[in-house]
């Protein structure tokens, strides 16, 4: 193994780490914001994951912030809970 391996190798590990950690922050901000409209319609998971065609796995993982939606079923969970996509994405000030 050569040096510029090894420091390659090192960049492409912290720098996905933290294009990693970004992406988490982002889908578990998207997730409280989900569940939060959810219950604001009264809506169980499983209503929801019946009415946008997922399963209900699929909109608890969407929750704990482990998966993101697709643009097709970010337009289905906007329709479905009378929202704007971009309400799903406003969060919160960090205090």
């Amino acid at each position: 193994m050569t040096i510029i391996w090894i420091v390659s190798r090192l960049y492409l590990s912290c720098f996905g780490f933290l294009k990693g950690n970004r992406m988490s922050d982002l889908r578990n901000q998207f997730g409280k914001k989900l569940r939060k409209i959810r219950r604001d319609r009264d809506m169980t998971q499983e209503q929801l994951a019946e009415a946008i065609g997922v399963t209900m796995a699929f909109i608890s993982r969407m929750e704990r912030g482990r998966h993101g939606p697709s643009f097709d079923n970010l337009q289905k969970l906007a329709e479905v809970l009378g929202v704007k996509v971009e309400e799903l994405f406003q969060f919160p000030e960090e205090k």
